[in-house]
Parts: C-alpha cells; sequence; structure tokens
C-alpha cells in the first residue's frame, strides 16, 4: 500500500522504479539535441541507480553520445496533473 494515499495506489519495487528511470534517461537522450542530459528524481532512487545501474548508465552515454546528469529532487506535479 501507498504510505502517500492512504492505500488507494501501489508502491513499486526497487527494480520497477530504477526500470522506469532508465527509460526516462533513455528517452531524454534521445529528445535531447545538446550533448548534456540532466534528470531529476529523488535522492533514494538517484542512490539506487547509480549503485545497481552504473554501468548501463554509462552505456548510454557512449550510445548517445551524451553526457548524463542525475539531480537529486523532489519532483513538482503540475496542477491538474
Amino acid at each position: 500500500e501507498c504510505p502517500c494515499c492512504a492505500g488507494r495506489g501501489r508502491v513499486f519495487n526497487e527494480e520497477t522504479v530504477c526500470t522506469n528511470n532508465l527509460k526516462k534517461i533513455k528517452y531524454e537522450c534521445r529528445k535531447t539535441t545538446g550533448r548534456k542530459v540532466t534528470v531529476m528524481m529523488p535522492e533514494a532512487q538517484k542512490k539506487l541507480l547509480e549503485k545497481c545501474y552504473r554501468e548501463r548508465i554509462k552505456q548510454y552515454e557512449k550510445q548517445y553520445n551524451k553526457t548524463i546528469v542525475i539531480k537529486a529532487g523532489e519532483i513538482r506535479k503540475e496542477a491538474g496533473k
């Protein structure tokens, strides 16, 4: 159960969270025209991704010729979304 919504939602496991973040990084690498891709995520997710998927991130940097920067911070949802 999700602690934020009093059980109306789901809490994803660590692997699912990392997979979703890797998809986000890959998407940003594809759509960004510059040489640097910056992705924001909560601190705990950032640490987990850098610990367990460092090689995959390096692979994306090489594949897309980009520098990937992962920043920690809370993601704010826009009103109405």
